[in-house]
């Protein structure tokens, strides 16, 4: 009769000095008995998991075609996202994938929903910022991360010389071309959020011992230049301890922050103006509103409820003697109002007029600057208008910019 095999066959080899110990027992090649069967219990939970991984796929698909609320709402942050028009094009059959991706993410049912609660999460119990567009610093301050900011932080790509004297032309030809008018120029750089507050950014991420952009400007056009550079840093260093003069939620100053700048601002025009009086903050009263939060809580999908921050306001003792001409008539007292350009007057005052180049950080600005001036320009570019300036016929032109824009070439 043929022997019965065992699953398990044991070896046991003879002991002795130099030879080792081997295992008590290798597999046999027949399989092993298949495990015992799962519980109903257990069978009936697997299944439950499946269902809900099921719907929560279908709710997107059909919040959308049931139009259930809340199913069409994007974040506040997204822009819509136009549907990809379909040709017979090669290049429009090759980008129809890559759009209707976009356009399919951009209108995802509850898509706000689920942005506001993965940001949530990743912010409160992972402490890390949920976009690379915001940086999540100390004591609950934020910073932008966005458009070359980070490079600006870390003081990265240097001015080259050639870059340098790309800048000095470029500023020397706008104050040589409006001097030929009679025109006065004042290029004004606002300093980015990290620069006047670099000990609430995030460990790693402080400023290293290499000179920013803006510090090898300032150093070559005070050797190679006689250009007005108006450098705003020692100023707000200097109100740094009595105020604060930072959003730290938001990209921009504060309208504190923005006063202490309008002053330097008065002060650079006082001589050549002697006629504009430099303004004292007591002539203003400080408003504060409690929870309105940012610019910078809706770039990662958060709510200011989520994100809070105090707004502050700077409300004239004195009633506003500048009225708007152009835009919307009421910007001067709500400055939550987008006017890419506005146009404002001071009726009688022997004042200059004067035309404005600027970007969002002379949103707060524009509400000083108004007082300021008979009739003021404020135009949202970095080029120089010449039918702006033949309209106008400023005596100053006077061109802001934030720092981290020092980044991009100089406008042509």
């Amino acid at each position: 009769m043929p022997r019965k095999r065992s699953q398990l066959v044991s070896i046991r080899p003879a002991s002795g000095p130099g030879r080792e110990a081997a295992p008590a027992a290798v597999a046999a090649p027949f399989p092993l008995a298949p495990p015992p069967l799962a519980s109903p219990w257990r069978r009936g939970l697997d299944r439950l998991l499946v269902a809900l991984f099921l719907c929560a796929l279908a709710i997107p698909g059909l919040g959308l075609a049931l139009r259930l609320p809340g199913a069409r709402v994007r974040p506040r942050s997204e822009p819509p996202v136009p549907l990809p028009v379909v040709a017979l094009d090669v290049k429009a059959l090759r980008d129809f994938g890559p759009g209707f991706h976009r356009w399919f993410s951009n209108r995802l049912g509850y898509r706000a929903w689920l942005v506001r609660e993965h940001s949530a999460l990743k912010l409160n119990a992972f402490h890390v910022s949920p976009s690379d567009k915001v940086i999540l610093g100390l004591d609950g301050w934020l910073y932008l991360g966005a458009y070359n900011e980070w490079a600006c932080v870390r003081r990265e790509k240097p001015f080259s010389t050639s870059e340098l004297q790309a800048w000095k032309s470029l500023l020397e030809r706008r104050r040589d071309w409006l001097a030929a008018g009679g025109i006065k120029f004042l290029f004004v750089v606002a300093p980015d959020k990290h620069t006047i507050y670099p000990e609430h950014l995030p460990r790693g991420l402080q400023p290293n011992g290499r000179p920013s952009r803006f510090d090898q400007l300032t150093d070559y056009l005070r050797q190679h230049s006689d250009v007005v550079v108006l450098d705003l840093r020692p100023a707000l260093l200097t109100e740094k301890p009595r105020h604060l003069l930072y959003y730290p939620v938001d990209t921009h100053w504060n309208d504190v922050g923005a006063f202490f700048a309008y002053r330097e601002v008065c002060r650079s025009l006082h001589t050549w103006f002697p006629q504009v009086p430099l303004p004292e903050l007591d002539a203003y009263q400080l408003s504060v509103t409690p929870g309105r939060g940012g610019d910078l809580g809706p770039m990662i999908g958060l709510s200011p409820k989520e994100v809070p921050g105090d707004w502050v306001c700077l409300v004239p003792k004195s009633p506003r003697q500048a009225e708007v001409v152009s835009a919307n008539p009421h910007f001067l007292q709500n400055t939550d109002i987008v006017v890419n350009d506005l146009i404002t007057e001071r009726k009688g005052a022997l004042l200059p007029r004067a035309v404005i180049l600027r970007d969002s950080f002379a949103k707060a600005l524009q509400p000083f600057l108004s007082e300021t001036f008979s009739r003021a320009a404020f135009l949202w570019t970095n080029r120089l208008d010449e039918e702006a300036i033949a309209r106008e016929r400023p005596d100053v032109v006077i061109w802001e910019m934030v720092e981290r824009d020092l980044y991009h070439p100089p406008p042509r």
